[in-house]
């Protein structure tokens, strides 16, 4: 192992102490984190626990995005909402991300002697060879990922407050829309708008949207994925 790898394994008493503040809240007790974290199975594994849960706890739970001048924070309480919703869908994507990542070109290297199938034309089968390469390592199958690992109660609470008139409700849908919202400010720009104690509507594919989440439901299901994650075997409850 280099002195670079694994840098939060290496401190894990420190890390289990700073991360506790949060997951404790779901695990009753200091000893039952540290009982999930000693039945990880490898130390990246490990490591990657303790990365993910300290960097929530800096980002999330303690941080804020903050004007330096104090009248502009007045009313733009989305500009911080868009930070955090970025930040927890970037830590959704190191969460579900395989340690093998390739880009498409080294995963087409790596089935080179994947025998091709010699009756259909050359861009059918790249198409749905890309379909096989985002199954694994697409950014969106992440986030599906994710949701669908919760429990059916907290898929439910999404389904409940995330409604897209006019479509048939699914967590792999839902999980899809809740990714598009993070690529329209990546991709484009647009602020992460409508997590708020009221119910929101606009549209989606042109399709009406409402939306009555909140960015304290999403740290919930934060929450409750990443021990999901970890192989935390208890039920949880929407609200805790």
């Amino acid at each position: 192992m280099r002195d670079s790898e694994y840098l939060y394994l290496k401190n894990a008493e420190h890390f289990l102490t700073e991360i506790a503040a949060v997951w404790t809240r779901h695990l009753q007790s200091d000893e039952a984190l540290r009982e999930l974290f000693e039945a990880i199975a490898t130390e990246e594994e490990k490591d990657l626990f303790l990365r993910i849960g300290a960097f929530y706890r800096y980002l999330i739970v303690e941080g804020s995005f903050r004007f330096a001048k104090k009248e502009w924070n007045d009313g733009m309480s989305y500009v911080d909402d868009t930070y955090k919703y970025v930040a927890i869908f970037s830590l959704i994507e190191a969460l579900e991300t395989p340690p093998d990542y390739k880009d498409f070109y080294q995963w087409i290297q790596s089935k080179k002697d994947t025998a091709l199938p010699l009756n259909k034309k050359p861009m059918s089968v790249l198409d749905h060879m890309y379909q096989n390469y985002k199954a694994c390592h697409g950014s969106i199958q992440a986030a599906v990922r994710f949701f669908e690992r919760l429990d059916p109660d907290d898929q439910a609470l999404i389904e409940k407050k995330l409604k897209v008139h006019g479509t048939s409700p699914s967590p792999k849908k839902l999980s899809q829309l809740l990714y598009d919202m993070r690529s329209k400010f990546v991709h484009e720009a647009r602020f992460i708008l409508g997590f708020c104690p009221v119910t929101t509507v606009g549209t989606h594919n042109g399709s009406v949207l409402t939306n009555e989440l909140t960015m304290d439901d999403l740290r919930t299901l934060f929450e409750h994925g990443f021990l999901k994650r970890f192989g935390w075997k208890e039920n949880t409850q929407p609200g805790a």
